[in-house]
């Protein structure tokens, strides 16, 4: 867990950050959201101390930052950025292995970490391990960089922009493939994003900022069908219903009856758009919905209908 207390940051006259306060909950993806200039990588790189609050208070796992080493710090926290930042003279398993290294891993364990890291990001270790980083592609490039960020096994990852250099195509495949890896590694990160899209996919929680201020902090539905001021609501535009469908999950709109003719199954996470598109699509009566191999319900038109009637209203509500 990591807790931002009344976070502050000044450079002369201009407030960067004022008085930000948020706890991201272990294993929660929060996405740092808002337009150029409110302060969103500021505020994710205090957490490994590459900026230095000028007041406030930001605590780790319980533990203030503030008061240890901040190399050792950074030791302990993985970071990914957009332009990958791999070392070009080192192989693809000498990257991985960078920070396993620094705080003193056995060499053995080290070189089974790479090809486990190597592994779960789909690229083969034969193949890769002594692959320089000229000879990737941009997407190869990128799922080692995140490798190296959670090669050293870290509390808390630090992502800022990290799949904003590739191109549309394979961001949303890399995209996929790491949610896939979320759910199953469930780490704390902090996920620098401009990307509405991106942030609607990716986040159990965005904190959305705007002049170094957190206008509103909450899930992903929450924020679409109850914005707390005028800047929120303009800032997903006019059509939330579309965003809406990306933020909700199966899981939200399950009707726990089976459906006669039900056709296929989901995983419960899998996002509601894709399921209105399959029912339109194929004209089935429902698609059931699994959790860890069990049925736990079956979604249909009428019972994506209930759920998004029920934030309609929770959004004239608000």
């Amino acid at each position: 867990m990591i807790e931002f207390i009344e976070v502050r940051k000044q450079y002369g006259a201009a407030v960067a950050l004022d008085g930000i306060s948020l706890q991201v909950n272990p294993g929660e993806l929060c996405v740092l959201l808002g337009p150029s200039g409110s302060g969103k990588t500021t505020l994710m790189r205090m957490a490994n101390r590459l900026v230095e609050p000028s007041s406030g208070s930001i605590r780790l796992n319980g533990r203030d930052i503030l008061a240890g080493d901040p190399v050792a710090l950074r030791r302990g926290i993985g970071y990914a950025i957009q332009s990958v930042g791999l070392f070009p003279h080192r192989t693809v398993a000498e990257n991985i292995a960078t920070t396993p290294e620094l705080i003193g891993m056995p060499r053995a364990a080290i070189e089974a970490r790479v090809d486990e890291m190597l592994a779960m990001m789909q690229l083969d270790p034969a193949r890769y391990r002594g692959r320089y980083p000229s000879e990737l592609s941009g997407g190869e490039a990128q799922r080692v960089g995140v490798a190296r960020a959670l090669a050293a096994d870290p509390p808390l990852l630090l992502m800022d922009e990290p799949f904003g250099a590739i191109d549309p195509i394979n961001r949303a495949a890399i995209r996929e493939q790491f949610l896939e890896l979320q759910r199953r590694l469930r780490k704390t990160i902090l996920f620098v994003s401009h990307d509405i899209q991106e942030a609607i996919q990716l986040a159990d929680r965005i904190a959305l900022l705007r002049d170094g201020r957190l206008e509103q902090f909450g899930s992903p539905a929450e924020l679409i069908a109850s914005p707390a001021n005028r800047f929120v609501e303009q800032f997903f535009g006019r059509d939330r219903a579309m965003l809406m469908l990306d933020a909700l999950t199966a899981a939200d709109a399950l009707d726990p009856a089976p459906a006669a003719g039900a056709r296929g199954s989901v995983p419960s996470h899998a996002p509601l758009r894709d399921l209105l598109m399959g029912l339109l699509r194929d004209g089935g009566a429902g698609i059931d919905v699994v959790d860890d191999g069990a049925r736990i319900g079956t979604v249909t038109l009428e019972s994506i209908g209930r759920r998004m009637g029920s934030g309609a209203r929770e959004e004239r509500e608000a």
